[in-house]
């Protein structure tokens, strides 16, 4: 069974894949755009060594600040928001099965983490993994009120996402364009101004528009993808299909993010962070469909 979903994982992972070969073909067009406008002319002289040297001293500056990934979540927000007898009896039995599934998966330290009580929609965001800790975040406490095999269903779907590492990945990708934009200031810092051609430096801001929006449609593609592995791993975990297709039914009926059609289409470009709920419950019924050939 495990070698037929890895074989249904495999064009989601391929088009992973080219994908970040376009973003790192992007991140290369961005370090050396600036190299157009005098022609790759370059000047080495004393501003343009002390403008170098007060760029790399912003970029060592920045590389001190931690991001999501580096900052552990402190324990005393966990289940910060239960009140009831009921809400905590069975917020505790989902923290004992996520515990569970968890120590089989060999992910250390799970936790589930309720962050803001004022969402009107019951739900669950993507698992982080950080430095330290394996968090879920759960958008209600409503949540633990859903039936059991919709809740672990949800489990095994944010522990997908932590087991591909889904949130590092993403991380990285802005980070590479990050530092994509730091290499084009010090790339800009040594051209010689005397050959710099003005039309080529007009059409250097709508390119790096142009590159950021293909740059922020892969990200978000790539996303999109890492939603369908996820839904698989959700069935590896958890043995079966059919409480995460209930859950995606009951989004789509409440009118939950994730049940949706794209809402953010810019010309013909998909720039929505889920895919639609129908084609992932059409993956999730093939996933289906192996484990009862394996059962």
């Amino acid at each position: 069974m495990d070698t037929a979903l890895r074989n249904l994982e495999q064009p989601f992972k391929h088009r992973i894949s080219f994908a970040f070969s376009c973003l790192c073909f992007l991140v290369v067009l961005i370090a050396v755009a600036p190299g157009f406008v005098t022609g790759f002319h370059y000047s080495f002289n004393i501003i343009n060594i002390i403008t170098f040297i007060f760029l790399v001293f912003l970029g060592v500056t920045f590389l001190r600040f931690k991001t999501l990934l580096d900052i552990p979540t402190p324990v005393e927000f966990k289940l910060k928001h239960i009140k009831t007898v009921a809400e905590s009896e069975k917020a505790a039995y989902v923290c004992e099965m996520l515990n569970i599934f968890a120590q089989k998966q060999s992910i250390k330290r799970p936790f589930i983490i309720l962050f803001d009580k004022t969402q009107s929609v019951a739900g669950i965001y993507a698992g982080v993994t950080t430095s330290q800790d394996n968090h879920i975040f759960v958008a209600n406490k409503s949540f633990f009120m859903l039936p059991n095999h919709i809740i672990l269903a949800s489990i095994g779907h944010e522990l997908g996402h932590i087991l591909n590492k889904d949130i590092q990945f993403l991380v990285n990708i802005t980070k590479f364009f990050i530092w994509a934009l730091f290499g084009a200031l010090l790339h800009a810092s040594f051209l010689n101004v005397m050959y710099i051609q003005l039309s080529y430096l007009l059409l250097l801001i709508p390119l790096f528009v142009v590159l950021n929006t293909l740059g922020k449609y892969l990200n978000l593609y790539i996303q999109r993808q890492n939603e369908f592995l996820a839904d698989i791993s959700s069935v590896k975990i958890m043995g079966d299909a059919y409480g995460m297709i209930e859950l995606l039914y009951m989004a789509h009926q409440g009118g939950a993010c994730e049940g949706r059609k794209p809402f953010r289409v810019r010309y013909g470009l998909n720039f929505d962070t889920h895919p639609h709920y129908k084609d992932r419950i059409d993956l999730l019924r093939k996933a289906q469909s192996i484990c009862d050939k394996h059962t």
